[in-house]
């Protein structure tokens, strides 16, 4: 396996949600910046919006996609690792969020309201592409499984906000 492959993978999976983003009218459109990361990243300078793949935990497994232990890699009977790699990531999409004023005045409801229809759009978005290139990838045998789970809100931390999706591939 080329050491690269989960982060090339990463890179096209953050370029077609850039893409899709920058498609879709009702979004907040393509963020004003997006990359691969190596672990979490801080949401505290949001500017145009920031779309970030960090990559985490790198695993192996027998069962996708549940983690083999150092117990059953030992008890092996063919003395072999018979596991395949898997890769956790976690696609943050964070955006400016309605937030206190200069004089302390609250946000509008209406700027209030558009924030999350926006985060509404975004997370749909975000979640159709993902699922359509892992499986295009399964498709052109790039990767042999893949799991994306739930989307969670993030934020706001100072004007920053937007949500995280979790996903794990498996060669």
């Amino acid at each position: 396996m080329n050491p690269e492959h989960f982060y090339n993978l990463g890179v096209r999976l953050v370029e077609a949600v850039a893409d899709a983003l920058a498609a879709e009218p009702l979004s907040g459109g393509r963020p004003g910046r997006a990359g691969v990361t190596w672990g979490e990243i801080a949401l505290d300078d949001c500017d145009c919006g920031i779309l970030a793949l960090s990559m985490g935990r790198r695993a192996d497994y027998a069962q996708f996609p549940v983690e083999i232990s150092s117990t059953a890699l030992r008890s092996n009977a063919q003395g072999q690792c018979a596991t395949s790699p898997m890769q956790d990531y976690n696609l943050h999409l964070a955006r400016c969020q309605p937030t206190v004023g200069n004089r302390g005045e609250t946000p509008l409801v209406v700027e209030l309201y558009e924030a999350a229809r926006i985060a509404v759009v975004d997370t749909e978005v975000v979640r159709c592409v993902l699922a359509s290139e892992l499986r295009a990838m399964e498709d052109e045998n790039l990767i042999l499984n893949s799991v994306v789970n739930a989307s969670q809100p993030v934020g706001p931390e100072g004007a920053c906000g937007g949500f995280s999706t979790p996903f794990i591939i498996g060669l």
